[in-house]
C-alpha cells in the first residue's frame, strides 16, 4: 500500500491547520487569564460617604470616612455621652452601677 503525494500533502495541511487552531485557542486562553487576573486585582473605592483605599504594599484597605460622615459620627457619640451623663446619677441612686463607672472606680483604686 503506497501513499501518494496528495494524501501526504493533505495530511500535512490538516496538521498545520490543527496546529494553528490549537495555537489560537492557547492564545485566547492566555488573554482570558490575564484579563481575569486584572479584573480580580483589588481596587480602591471612593464614595460620597468615604473611601476604601487599597495599599498593595501591605495588602490591606484603609477606611476613611468623609468629613461629613465623621462630623455626624462625632455628634452622635457626643449625644450618647451626654445622655449617659444625665442617666448615671439616677442609676447610682437606684443601686445600679454601669460598666463604665465600675471600670473608672477600679482604675482609681
Amino acid at each position: 500500500m503506497a501513499l501518494d503525494w496528495g494524501s501526504i500533502i493533505g495530511a500535512g495541511i490538516s496538521y498545520l491547520g490543527a496546529k494553528k487552531q490549537s495555537d489560537a485557542a492557547t492564545a485566547a486562553a492566555q488573554q482570558q487569564t490575564e484579563a481575569l487576573t486584572e479584573a480580580a486585582r483589588p481596587r480602591s473605592v471612593y464614595d460620597p460617604l468615604g473611601a476604601a483605599i487599597y495599599d498593595p504594599t501591605t495588602d490591606t484597605y484603609q477606611m476613611q470616612g468623609s468629613p461629613q460622615l465623621q462630623a455626624l459620627q462625632q455628634g452622635l457619640f457626643y449625644d450618647a455621652m451626654q445622655q449617659r451623663a444625665n442617666v448615671e446619677p439616677y442609676m447610682s441612686q437606684a443601686g445600679f452601677e454601669s460598666e463604665v463607672a465600675r471600670r473608672s472606680r477600679e482604675e482609681e483604686n
